[in-house]
């Protein structure tokens, strides 16, 4: 083996180290995901999951709930605060795509409503 091949060699083996570890980590942050199933709670008080369409009254428009921060924070809709164990916390922030233009905000549950709520209200047609 001569100097070229040998670095090639070691090239090769650090990507595949690294594909190895980034493998891992992706599986160990899906299973953190999966242990957590984090739900979003609407202001009226129904439960939705990544992908579920909702309405953003505060800016009137309808969407999709997307990507879900893993991390909680104290739920204040349910009385939680910042001195209840963290094992608690149950409110996620997450991203929230509107569908009428494209474009996309971060909240909580604070701001949304189910669909069906938004309907009653008058505010889809």
């Amino acid at each position: 083996m001569n100097y070229k091949e040998y670095k090639e060699a070691m090239a090769n083996a650090r990507q595949e180290d690294s594909d190895r570890r980034y493998e891992r980590g992706v599986a160990a942050i899906k299973k953190v995901v999966e242990a957590r199933d984090p739900k979003i709670t609407t202001q009226d008080r129904v439960v939705l999951k990544e992908g579920d369409a909702a309405f953003n009254y505060y800016d009137m428009k309808p969407g999709v709930i997307g990507s879900i921060d893993i991390y909680p924070q104290p739920n204040t809709m349910a009385g939680q605060n910042s001195s209840t164990p963290m094992e608690e916390w149950n409110n996620y922030w997450f991203r929230f795509d509107h569908s009428d233009d494209g474009s996309y905000t971060s909240l909580d549950g604070s701001r949304i409503c189910s669909v069906e709520f938004a309907t009653r209200k008058g505010w889809i047609k």
